[in-house]
């Protein structure tokens, strides 16, 4: 199966970080929430590899209790990264970055719960 790496800064508050994927009909890549833990890369970077297929993500840590907005990836089969960081109101937001392409960043805010646990 292909795969894609998607790295993710999240802020020093949210602890044991994992993903959630899933396609637009929705078919999750994984079997129950919060998703997949994600390993610790160092630098304040955590790293997991999904299934190239995924068209959607979030990043979600502290049990599933702090995850960004449900984040569209723009560009299929292409490694990402998502720096995450605090608004002004404590809601996450998502900058996202494609393989090694500048400029092209999108960003997304707001908040978005699931009940559960990150394992």
């Amino acid at each position: 199966e292909n795969t894609i790496t998607v790295r993710a800064s999240v802020p020093n508050t949210w602890t044991n970080p994992c993903i959630w994927a899933w396609d637009n009909s929705n078919t999750e890549a994984f079997d129950q929430w919060p998703g997949e833990p994600m390993k610790d890369g160092g630098d304040g970077w955590w790293y997991a590899t999904i299934p190239a297929w995924v068209e959607n993500i979030i990043i979600n840590a502290n049990g599933g209790n702090s995850q960004t907005v449900d984040l569209a990836l723009e560009q299929r089969g292409v490694d990402v990264s998502v720096t995450v960081v605090l608004g002004a109101d404590w809601k996450a937001e998502a900058h996202l970055e494609y393989g090694a392409l500048p400029g092209n960043v999108r960003h997304a805010s707001g908040s978005h719960r699931h009940p559960g646990q990150c394992r």
